[in-house]
């Protein structure tokens, strides 16, 4: 039995799309001649795990097993936030793109999501959403101190002062 609305489905495939778009957008950072290899598979790998998260929420969902109101989540930021994500990916398809360009660019998109408070639990949420969501900020806090770490070392070895 299907109990998702449209809107829930469009706000729960574009989660999905946005996991999968940051994990295509790190494996081209990997395929950059400047970049670290490893360093960018590793988290574009974590973002197909937290697609992966997304799609089993969606299939409890699908269940009838958990559920979430969809006026929580903004469908037009969740959107433009793919649009931004599409014309990174088109840069690093048509240009080189320096490791501190890179990491400039991740560690606004983590931040961003971040702030945007996507992860925000609420008491009302469903305990799979609840559970969901602080697996996926921990680990987007995670890629942030990561990429953030990387970021200072790398201004730092190339003496750029703020």
């Amino acid at each position: 039995m299907n109990n998702i609305s449209n809107q829930q489905s469009d706000i729960v495939n574009a989660f999905i799309k946005n996991e999968q778009l940051l994990s295509k957008l790190y494996s081209n950072y990997a395929l950059q001649p400047a970049n670290d290899k490893d360093f960018w598979n590793h988290i574009s790998h974590d973002e197909t795990v937290h697609a992966s998260w997304v799609c089993e929420f969606y299939a409890k969902m699908e269940q009838g097993l958990a559920h979430f109101d969809e006026n929580r989540f903004k469908i037009e930021a969740l959107n433009a936030f793919s649009d931004y994500i599409n014309v990174q990916i088109a840069r690093t398809e048509s240009e080189e793109i320096s490791l501190i360009q890179s990491l400039s660019i991740s560690m606004d998109l983590e931040s961003s999501m971040l702030e945007r408070g996507l992860f925000e639990v609420f008491e009302s949420d469903d305990i799979e959403l609840r559970n969901l969501l602080d697996k996926l900020r921990t680990s987007t806090e995670t890629h942030f101190a990561q990429v953030k770490i990387r970021w200072d070392n790398e201004r730092n070895r190339a003496r750029i002062v703020q």
